[in-house]
């Protein structure tokens, strides 16, 4: 599957920008692709899937037809761009639904698996302008994996949007490339833990003069699991 990068933000954040940055630092323009549902005055450093803004903010979750035409065109874009990754600068009034609902459309779930979303905003909007924006705007940072700000000033207020992200400051190429990496090797420890105490869960199970419900055994790893989970944190 096709990893994809979801920048975020409104109009005037610098989305067109940091995505430049982020590729031209990647070294890898000819395999990557954009994907673009915002006009801003910095044109991007390749030329983009331009997705009209008044079509998407018609995307209903419960009614395929408001979607269907746009998940072809990008389908039919990635089939014949045929990318190694795929960087999107969502529009910074639509609801992150919207594209959520897009991506995991039939059409295109099985072709692209997000990565990362990151959101930037700067110290004037949000200070003055997001506490009077709509869910819509709200939902693209409660979203967000990364939060990128001009200054640490907000980083409290952002944090009651979202306490889960990542807020960084100013980052350069370099630590972004880190942030938007999915390294698994922390989630080793935790696999094996999980697969021996599966094994000694089912010989339990089997050996135990009275057999354990299949029900039984699945709750007593979840628990197990869940403990050695938090215990990692």
């Amino acid at each position: 599957m096709i990893p994809v990068y979801i920048v975020t933000g409104f109009i005037g954040s610098g989305k067109s920008t940091f995505i430049n940055e982020q590729i031209q630092h990647r070294k890898k323009l000819g395999g990557t692709a954009l994907i673009s549902a915002e006009e801003g005055s910095v044109e991007l450093i390749k030329k983009p899937l331009q997705l009209d803004a008044d079509t998407l903010s018609a995307i209903s979750p419960t009614n395929p037809s408001s979607y269907d035409t746009i998940a072809s065109e990008i389908a039919n874009y990635i089939e014949r761009v045929n990318p190694k990754e795929i960087w999107i600068e969502w529009n910074g009034m639509l609801g992150f639904h919207q594209l959520e609902t897009l991506l995991y459309s039939e059409k295109l779930s099985h072709l692209l698996q997000i990565e990362k979303v990151l959101y930037i905003c700067t110290d004037q909007f949000v200070s003055t302008i997001l506490p009077g924006l709509g869910n819509d705007v709200a939902s693209q940072l409660y979203s967000a994996d990364c939060i990128i700000t001009e200054t640490p000033t907000h980083h409290a207020l952002l944090r009651t949007y979202n306490g889960e992200a990542k807020i960084v400051t100013q980052p350069s190429p370099e630590k972004v490339e880190q942030l938007c990496r999915n390294s698994t090797w922390g989630l080793i420890p935790n696999l094996l833990v999980i697969g021996i105490t599966t094994y000694i869960l089912l010989v339990t199970a089997f050996r135990h003069d009275i057999p354990y419900s299949i029900h039984h055994c699945l709750l007593l790893l979840r628990v197990s699991s869940s403990k050695q989970f938090r215990s990692s944190y």
